[in-house]
């Protein structure tokens, strides 16, 4: 047995010490033998491909390779079925899932009261200009009565018939400006807070500005990366002031929001927290889908997963003695500590306990080609 072979079971040998192979221990104390077993093997191949295999080491390899196995063009990495299971090595059928996949941002509730001040000037503005109406209405009827009793010499003096028409003439110049005074309102509110919101206040009746005003609802400002816009298609997000994910809330999109007078970059969007009572200026943690419909694939367990050359990998089993490493995305995990991977067929069965083992003998496989060239 070369000094290679040698150095891949005392590192098997030592994984089964710490415990990555030994299906009795978990938890903390798991995890932290992971950790020290990882980096101990990481120096150690550092070592090797830094100086190679020692002078002393002059025992030949017992084992029979064979010829070499390529599947798409990758080595496989070839252990008979008693090193598996001194090993550790186990393989699994992944389980199909689905994940809408969510970016972490922060949100902060918005005090609403200069929304419900350029309402209640509305209000008042609009009450203004139909009484204005009305006001018209009786001097405009006024001035036909006096000009109909004019005509008919019924001692309307001409002077009076002409101040009744200024009078009328008057009002109804000050009648339009009030009605465009609600225009600016209007326009103003939806500079300030966009079109929807704007229309929700200055409606006579309007549920979602009701719960507002009266606090049942709380509505949440969201600034997003300037890389990151709002997905189409994509109608809520969810909260929480805790900062936990699990027990988090929707929240329903309503808009985006208006950026005049903010520096930052991106995005900003309005989220209304239903049923959701909030201090304005609190912030609170905001999860934002970044799919309107989910991401399907297979659940991956961390156990499965090897960290080398800068990238993450799995092995997946070709046949009874031959595995492939194959590389794997990590950027959408699971609430159970698994990955959501698209990079295995429904069929392809992955090592799930062991892995490490496998890369172990790769390495080894790979110095020894070398060597023999």
């Amino acid at each position: 047995m070369s000094y290679l072979r040698l150095l891949m079971w005392v590192a098997i040998a030592a994984a089964v010490a710490a415990g990555l192979i030994r299906p009795d221990i978990s938890g903390p104390l798991l995890a932290k033998a992971r950790v020290q077993a990882g980096v101990a093997w990481e120096q150690a191949v550092v070592w090797l491909q830094a100086y190679g295999e020692p002078d002393y080491a002059v025992y030949e390899d017992d084992d029979e390779a064979g010829p070499a196995l390529i599947i798409g063009g990758v080595l496989a990495v070839r252990l008979d079925e008693e090193i598996q299971v001194l090993g550790g090595i186990k393989t699994a059928t992944l389980d199909v899932v689905s994940l809408i996949p969510e970016v972490a941002l922060v949100g902060e509730v918005v005090d609403i009261q200069p929304l419900i001040d350029q309402r209640a000037a509305y209000r008042e503005a609009y009450f203004k200009a139909q009484a204005a109406d009305i006001r018209l209405d009786a001097l405009r009827a006024e001035h036909r009565r006096l000009v109909a009793l004019y005509d008919d010499d019924a001692n309307v003096a001409q002077k009076t018939v002409q101040q009744a028409e200024t009078t009328w003439r008057v009002e109804r110049a000050e009648r339009n400006r009030l009605w465009d005074s609600l225009d600016t309102l209007r326009q103003r509110a939806a500079r300030d807070w966009g079109p929807v919101l704007a229309g929700w206040a200055f409606e006579r009746e309007n549920p979602a500005f009701e719960a507002l005003f009266h606090r049942r609802d709380s509505l949440i400002l969201v600034h997003l990366p300037p890389d990151l816009p709002l997905v189409p298609g994509v109608t809520q997000a969810f909260t929480a002031s805790d900062g936990e994910r699990q027990g988090a809330s929707a929240a329903s999109h309503i808009s985006a929001a208006p950026r005049s007078g903010r520096a930052a970059p991106g995005e900003v969007h309005f989220f209304l927290a239903a049923n959701t009572a909030l201090p304005a200026a609190a912030r609170l943690q905001v999860w934002l889908p970044q799919r309107a419909e989910p991401l399907t694939g297979r659940a991956l367990p961390a156990s499965a997963v090897v960290h080398a050359l800068g990238r993450s990998w799995t092995y997946v089993q070709v046949d009874e003695e031959h595995f492939v490493r194959r590389a794997v995305d990590l950027s959408h995990p699971l609430p159970d500590g698994r990955y959501l991977i698209q990079a295995l067929a429904a069929d392809e069965a992955a090592v799930v306990t062991g892995a490490v083992v496998l890369y172990a003998e790769e390495f080894r496989s790979q110095v020894r080609n070398e060597d023999d060239d």
